[in-house]
């Protein structure tokens, strides 16, 4: 599903600066903003109300930011800002710094980690002082940008993000990595791999998909590997159902006792109580849209 083409299609090209350090990101990281309102397309600058372009700032904003060797042209990038602006309404603003996330992983994208994720918040923060309306997705280091920067905006401020796989190399046993409870009132994490992923477990809910969140059998190539398939289950699940089954009997210190039995994974889910924290384990299927129905694996 792609509604890329019937959504309000907005650049904005960052140009004002309070910070020397943040000046190079400013003139290279991209905001795109759509909502479903109009099909009207314009260029402006953080300096400029959003309501000039049908964004309400005391309504709702969905920010998405992307992984390692991303952009705008992702596939599962135009899917999901189609999804947040068909089920959640509102302006969506997607985070495009492929000027380096392109680079080399290590000594290229992770450098700039603090600077990427300040940015973000200083735009958030100009966006709207309604934080309780703000709902965050990211993938892989777009993930730990998200994290970061909830816990920049002050801790429990933000209602509700949810992750995709947040990026392990870089980031795992790392000081610079915050605990992912402080970055909203309710964080989900949705675990897919072990290779690219975190191997820890920490949010209010880990949604750990397929074999135990560390593989899946659905995997083939890059980007549909186990790692990138994470952000295509978040979109199937709009219209698909992930739902709690140990089907792998897999171990934790922390499953959730009390999740109920139809709880499902993704946006669509909207109960929402710290009695539900801990690990969910949830069995994928081997092709779209993935998820498994009538306890059995396909």
């Amino acid at each position: 599903m792609n509604k890329i083409l019937t959504i309000l299609f907005l650049v904005i090209k960052i140009v004002a600066v309070k910070s020397d350090e943040l000046d190079p990101y400013i003139q290279n990281v991209k905001f795109y903003v759509f909502n479903n309102i109009t099909n009207e397309s314009h260029i402006s600058t953080f300096n400029e109300s959003l309501t000039k372009f049908n964004c309400d700032p005391y309504g709702k904003f969905a920010f998405v930011i992307h992984g390692w060797m991303e952009g705008i042209y992702t596939e599962w990038v135009n899917d999901t800002i189609g999804n947040l602006t068909h089920y959640r309404g509102g302006c969506v603003v997607f985070m495009d710094y492929s000027v380096y996330s392109q680079r080399d992983y290590f000594f290229g994208l992770v450098p700039h980690f603090k600077q990427l994720a300040s940015l973000l918040t200083e735009r958030i923060r100009q966006t709207t002082s309604f934080f309780e309306n703000v709902f965050m997705f990211g993938f892989s280091f777009g993930a730990r940008l998200s994290l970061e920067t909830g816990a920049k905006i002050g801790y429990n401020l933000i209602d509700h993000i949810q992750v995709c796989d947040p990026a392990g190399p870089g980031f795992d046993n790392e000081a610079r990595t915050v605990d992912p409870k402080l970055s909203a009132k309710f964080v989900y994490c949705i675990n897919t791999s072990t290779e690219y992923g975190s191997q820890y477990y920490n949010c209010h809910i880990n949604f750990r998909m397929g074999i135990c969140g560390r593989r899946q059998i659905g995997a083939t190539v890059r980007p549909c590997r186990s790692h990138g398939l994470c952000p295509y289950f978040f979109n199937s699940a709009f219209e698909n159902k992930f739902m709690p089954n140990n089907y792998y009997k897999c171990k934790s210190p922390r499953i959730a006792e009390n999740i109920p039995d139809d709880f499902r994974m993704g946006y669509m889910e909207t109960r929402r109580s710290y009695l539900y924290e801990g690990d969910v384990f949830i069995p994928t299927a081997k092709t779209s849209p993935w998820n498994v129905l009538n306890n059995t694996v396909l």
